[in-house]
């Protein structure tokens, strides 16, 4: 089994459709095309990308 350990990876795109479950009941997420690398802690994004129907109200209303 391949096991990514990225801390500073940022999917972008939560959703019921990219959480697999195995047959051990084990979560996996699925579909990283929109995924982010942080470069450093002060990474920001400008670009509101994703699912609306699923996304946190701040990004939202946020002005980026």
């Amino acid at each position: 089994m391949k096991v990514h350990n990225y801390a500073q990876v940022i999917h972008r795109d939560i959703k019921p459709e990219n959480l697999l479950i195995n047959e051990e009941d084990q979560v996996k997420i699925a579909d990283f095309g929109i995924a982010e690398i942080l470069q450093d802690e002060v990474d920001e994004f400008k670009t509101k990308v994703g699912t609306a129907a699923f996304m946190a109200p701040e990004t939202l209303k946020s002005k980026h």
